[in-house]
């Protein structure tokens, strides 16, 4: 795959003539490309578009009420803990 200033090219992924087909006018659009659900590449790119720079919320703060409560989650395959600190804090 190639990538662009750390960030991957969706044209290196996929036929952008699919993924323009897309965005047509609902009567001569299509829907995503095969390659959108098959293709590890593709959900890289995914991973990378929705998630790289946002926060992303994986549980609720009531779920671990006491101190040293923890709670394990799992987001696109990345192991992850919430930890109820000495300080009340998440």
């Amino acid at each position: 795959m190639v990538k662009n200033k750390d960030k991957y090219l969706l044209s290196a992924i996929l036929d952008l003539r699919k993924i323009k087909a897309v965005l047509k006018p609902i009567e001569e659009a299509h829907g995503l490309p095969n390659e959108c659900y098959t293709s590890n590449e593709y959900l890289k790119f995914e991973r990378d578009k929705i998630f790289s720079d946002k926060w992303t919320v994986i549980g609720v703060g009531s779920s671990i009420s006491s101190i040293g409560d923890a709670k394990p989650h799992e987001l696109l395959g990345i192991p992850l803990i919430m930890i109820r600190g000495k300080d009340q804090e998440i």
